[in-house]
């Protein structure tokens, strides 16, 4: 491979001597090729990516077996995760313990059943449409959640079609934490919607956790920077003093 690299250089480098516009030429040609070649790989990915979509969602739709609860039939499944933020030390008080995910799976048993998951933690209602878009519902702090009353919400709410995606109210949200910063404002788009509480501090520590995989622990100091459509700027130091959020 070097020897046939070399050989096309010296190549090149010789009608670069002889010829000086034969290489021109061919300089152009190389360059108008290499430009046509970055066109076609982006329409293959491009293509490629919606044929990957088509293909993904007639197998949501039509192999992948499912429990129907809903009425709603674009509704292809429900999940309330459970996140439990509590980062104290351990029992041998040397470890840090780490943030955890549980998923309750709206089932027709569970919602029977009137499953209430521990408040002890930050809860998100996960509904999966046959768009293989996924809308996702805060739920307060230390509240009372029961799969049934939220089984009805999603009933009422959520009647047909699908729901109303609300604008992004910031230009710009950015997460500051252990000297380095997150630009999140693209990521939200799963939570703007009516009703939602974004952007509190166990929001944001959810948020990096689930999105980001990055683990902010309990009592440590993080902040919040945001721009708004006016241009207004905000900072939100988070460091156990002050509660903020911003409901949708």
């Amino acid at each position: 491979m070097l020897m046939f690299f070399a050989f096309i250089m010296f190549g090149l480098y010789h009608i670069y001597v002889t010829n000086p516009q034969a290489f021109n030429t061919i300089k152009m040609m190389t360059l108008f090729g290499l430009l046509q070649a970055q066109m076609f790989v982006e329409h293959v990915v491009t293509e490629g990516k919606k044929f990957w979509y088509t293909c993904e969602k007639c197998i949501q739709n039509n192999l992948v077996s499912r429990e129907k609860i809903f009425s709603n039939e674009h509704i292809l499944e429900a999940n309330a995760v459970y996140y439990n933020l509590n980062t104290d030390k351990n029992d041998n008080d040397d470890k840090i313990t780490k943030i955890t995910k549980i998923p309750f799976k709206f089932s027709k048993s569970i919602v029977d059943e009137g499953t209430i998951i521990p408040n002890d933690g930050f809860i998100v209602t996960e509904i999966k449409f046959d768009t293989l878009e996924t809308v996702r519902l805060t739920y307060g702090y230390k509240k009372q959640y029961s799969m049934k009353q939220m089984w009805n919400l999603i009933e009422k709410d959520f009647v047909g079609g699908y729901p109303t995606q609300l604008k992004n109210p910031y230009m710009c949200i950015e997460v500051v934490y252990d000297d380095n910063r997150y630009d999140v404002t693209g990521l939200l788009k799963e939570y703007l919607y009516a009703g939602n509480t974004i952007l509190s501090e166990k929001f944001i520590r959810m948020f990096m956790f689930e999105h980001l995989g990055v683990q902010i622990n309990h009592n440590v100091s993080f902040s919040l920077h945001t721009v708004d459509h006016d241009v207004n700027m905000k900072e939100v130091k988070f460091d156990g003093n002050e509660e903020y959020g911003y409901e949708l």
